[in-house]
């Protein structure tokens, strides 16, 4: 062999250690980049079931406390006696429930939509007022059976104006003290 001939190869040798370093340091890299995304879906996926399962537990307890207050007040509040009296009247007493509803004042009878609306430009022209009052009697009037016991409930929900509701009270006050107060009652809810 010829000594001159001998290549030096620690140079070679020094150039792929670097490479070899720097393709383990990029996987490194890579790796702790993949572990944070990873750790960061976990940590949104347990915050969701938790929101999800705090949510879940609030609808349960709201759940029990409705089951008891029904537990407590349904046998203590009526007795034997009350249920027969109630069955008894409920078979001779006709109950019309007369609803006002949204910011228009619409009536309603027993749910169903009457027509019927209480505006303050009918309650300021007296002849408007009147047709208006005497339609209120003459729709009640025609729900009523005859030679039967009739309660009317009058109820506002919390949108209608006070001069409607009170125009619709005076209204059927009006009819039940022109008809027989022994036959006809009027129960107003606020």
């Amino acid at each position: 062999m010829n000594k001159n001939n001998i290549f030096d190869l620690t140079p070679l040798l020094d150039v792929i250690l670097i490479l070899l370093f720097a393709i383990l340091i990029n996987g490194q890299f890579e790796r702790a980049q993949a572990t944070d995304a990873y750790a960061s879906e976990i940590e949104a996926l347990n915050k969701a079931n938790q929101i999800e399962a705090a949510a879940q537990n609030q609808e349960i307890l709201a759940l029990k406390k409705d089951l008891e207050a029904l537990e407590a007040a349904s046998e203590s509040d009526w007795t034997l006696e009350d249920i027969q009296t109630y069955d008894a009247l409920k078979d001779i007493t006709q109950i019309i429930n007369v609803d006002l509803i949204t910011l228009q004042n619409q009536l309603l009878i027993d749910g169903e939509n009457t027509g019927i609306y209480v505006l303050k430009s009918q309650l300021d022209d007296p002849a408007q007022m009147e047709t208006l009052y005497n339609r209120i009697q003459t729709t009640l009037k025609k729900h009523m059976r005859t030679n039967q016991t009739v309660l009317i409930i009058l109820e506002g929900d919390t949108q209608i104006y006070n001069y409607a509701y009170t125009f619709v009270e005076k209204t059927l006050l009006d009819l039940v003290q022109s008809t027989d107060e022994e036959r006809l009652h009027l129960l107003s809810i606020k």
